[in-house]
């Protein structure tokens, strides 16, 4: 795998990223931006190494099975789940809340919002097409988040990672998620020489 791969992978994931994040910000509050983002070969838990935890955090995951399974993640701080909700419902945000799991059901919306972006990018890149799984909505440190994943945090050779950033910003105040894929590398190599 040379930078030319990791650079294809680490494109494919950003169009779909930045194209959801810029559709987010138009209908809803706040500044929704792509911070960053990084391929490489690893694991899920050295992906989940990279995401600045602040105390606890919460995980939303997505599974694919096109006939190689990848998973996608999304990772925020607990803490800052108030502000996420508030910068994605907007004027809305006060009515919301009293919503039962109000903030479950905002983080699994928002999960799948933004994960399938990036599973339809890579899976377009290969003219391929697969039914995601019903997000799964984890919360804990990292290893309780890890725990939480099972079968996608893996330690099995062969698995390419991207890990991206984002921030999330209103009325002056900002957070920062991660949104982690975890694909297998045959998978992997075929979005590379596709993109």
């Amino acid at each position: 795998m040379g930078n030319k791969d990791i650079a294809a992978l680490e494109r494919l994931a950003a169009a779909g990223i930045v194209k959801c994040l810029d559709r987010i910000a138009r209908a809803y509050s706040g500044a929704w931006r792509l911070s960053g983002v990084s391929a490489f070969s690893g694991t899920m838990s050295e992906a989940i190494g990279r995401h600045e935890f602040k105390g606890p955090a919460a995980a939303v995951r997505i599974k694919v099975d096109c006939g190689l399974p990848f998973a996608a993640v999304l990772l925020f701080n607990t803490a800052d789940i108030g502000h996420i909700s508030q910068c994605f419902l907007g004027e809305l945000f006060s009515d919301a809340r009293k919503i039962e799991q109000f903030e479950d059901v905002m983080l699994l919306e928002i999960g799948n919002i933004i994960l399938n972006a990036l599973i339809n990018s890579l899976l377009n890149a290969i003219k391929q097409s697969a039914v995601p799984s019903v997000p799964a909505l984890f919360r804990g440190d990292a290893g309780s988040i890890l725990q939480g994943l099972g079968g996608t945090s893996g330690t099995a050779a062969g698995s390419r990672m991207i890990a991206a950033g984002i921030s999330v910003e209103l009325d002056g105040r900002a957070c920062r998620g991660g949104i982690l894929a975890m694909i297998p590398e045959e998978l992997a190599a075929r979005m590379e020489s596709a993109a």
